[in-house]
Parts: C-alpha cells; sequence; structure tokens
C-alpha cells in the first residue's frame, strides 16, 4: 500500500508534501498519543514519519507542529482535537485532518478503530452537520485526495 502511495505522491502535482528530513519525530508523534489518549492510526504515524506535513490542491494535511499543543496553530492535529474540545464541549471522538475551502471537514473517527489500528476518515459539512464515510484509512484518503486534485 504504501508503496502505491508514495508513487502517487511522487507524480502528483497537487500533493506537496514534505521529506524524512522533515518527518515528525517518535518522541513527538508519542506525545501526541499521550495527550490524546490512544495511538494515531499506522497510515497516518507513516506519513508523519516520512513527509512531516504538507498539503494536497491546497489544502493543509494536519500533521504535528513539534512545538507546546497549547501554543501550536494552524494545522497542528493536537492543537485543533484541543480548539474542538473547548469550542464544542466534547472528546477526542472526531480527530480532525483537513479543512476544504468550502467548509468541509474530513476527520478521523476515533471511536471506529479497525482490526489493523486504523481509523476510518469522514466528511462532513459544517453548516448541515452531515457526515459520511469518505476512506477506510488515512492512506486511502490520501490517495483519494490526490485522485481529486490531479484529475
Amino acid at each position: 500500500m504504501y508503496d502505491d502511495l508514495q508513487e502517487m505522491i511522487r507524480q502528483s502535482p497537487s500533493a506537496s508534501f514534505g521529506n524524512i528530513e522533515n518527518g515528525v519525530s517518535v518522541t513527538w508523534i508519542r506525545k501526541a498519543e499521550a495527550f490524546l489518549g490512544f495511538s494515531l492510526p499506522p497510515s497516518y504515524t507513516w506519513w508523519l514519519r516520512n513527509y512531516g506535513g504538507g498539503e494536497v490542491g491546497g489544502e493543509e494535511i494536519y500533521s504535528i507542529y513539534e512545538m507546546d499543543f497549547d501554543q501550536a496553530v494552524g494545522g497542528d492535529i493536537v492543537f485543533n482535537a484541543i480548539a474542538n474540545m473547548r469550542s464544542n464541549g466534547c472528546g477526542f471522538d472526531r480527530l480532525y485532518i483537513c479543512r476544504t475551502g468550502v467548509d468541509e471537514y474530513f476527520f478521523f473517527e476515533t471511536k471506529s478503530r479497525t482490526d489493523v489500528n486504523e481509523f476510518p476518515v469522514f466528511i462532513g459539512d459544517h453548516r448541515s452537520q452531515q457526515t459520511e464515510h469518505y476512506a477506510k484509512n488515512f492512506a486511502e484518503f490520501l490517495m483519494k485526495r490526490i485522485r481529486f486534485f490531479d484529475h
């Protein structure tokens, strides 16, 4: 799965990611997991370690900024989880990973872990509050977003 995804990222004009030198350290991934109270999905941690962050079609894919979570801004996944919890009074059932320019958002459904420790990805709309399943895991999410912008 990762070989196909790496090749797709390499060839994509819409995917702009860092590289292994920009990867998020295992230490910061573990800090994020400890703060959130659960392990991040393997395909997401693979992307963090190999690319660090970036965007597809101008949409930032949330990452870990390797700074204090209360001081991080923008697309830090833990910062966004904290902000969502404070504004909505909910826990970390939804872990936001990307927001589009049309008020849609993508999130991990953290209560729905699969047998391979992945979280499914859902898409939602802030206006209607409706959500629907988008991808079985983060790797499939990236592939679908890249295809969307490249075709």
